[in-house]
């Protein structure tokens, strides 16, 4: 609604937020990554140091507001809480050829036959190997075929909705 937008905007407002959610169906038969495994508790602060230097296109880093640094450290609590049992069902890790975690996806159930990429990072050095895809693979080796994988990833975030579309997912919807 521009008319709103623009009012909005006149009263100070910023927007934050221009989401696509994506979704796909498992269809079964797919094989773990072979650097892909479960995230142990002794992965909480790796995953927990990529999450605070991985993100930049969230809806922390856009509000003027908050700040960089405020926002870092939201990511990492965020990737925490997993690790502190107050969010997400599983975490699975990355591990380069030297066993050093590289990336994390972490998934929270939501329903009986919906899966949702909560947050997903690979370490900066580590991008561009396949790591992102091979963490989706391996989460869809552990779903039945027939459940939905659905994911929320900024418009503006070109890398990660290209490798999205590229692991089959499509557009569900949009909202800013």
């Amino acid at each position: 609604d521009a008319v709103r937008s623009g009012w909005l905007e006149n009263e100070g407002f910023v927007l934050v937020s221009e989401a696509v959610t994506l979704e796909r169906t498992v269809q079964g038969g797919r094989a773990p990554h072979q650097s892909c495994r479960r995230a142990r508790p002794s992965d909480e602060d790796d995953v927990a140091a990529i999450a605070r230097g991985s993100f930049v296109f969230d809806r922390f880093h856009r509000d003027p507001k908050i700040g960089a640094e405020t926002s870092n450290r939201i990511k990492e609590f965020w990737a925490r809480n997993f690790f502190n049992g107050k969010r997400g069902n599983e975490m699975l890790v990355a591990e380069d050829r030297g066993g050093n975690v590289s990336g994390f996806l972490q998934i929270v159930r939501s329903g009986v036959m919906t899966h949702i990429i909560d947050l997903i990072a690979i370490h900066a050095a580590a991008r561009g190997k396949g790591l992102g895809l091979g963490l989706i693979r391996t989460m869809e080796a552990s779903i039945p075929a027939g459940e939905m994988i659905r994911v929320s990833t900024q418009l503006d975030n070109l890398e990660s909705r290209a490798m999205y579309e590229k692991a089959g997912f499509e557009v569900f919807a949009t909202n800013r």
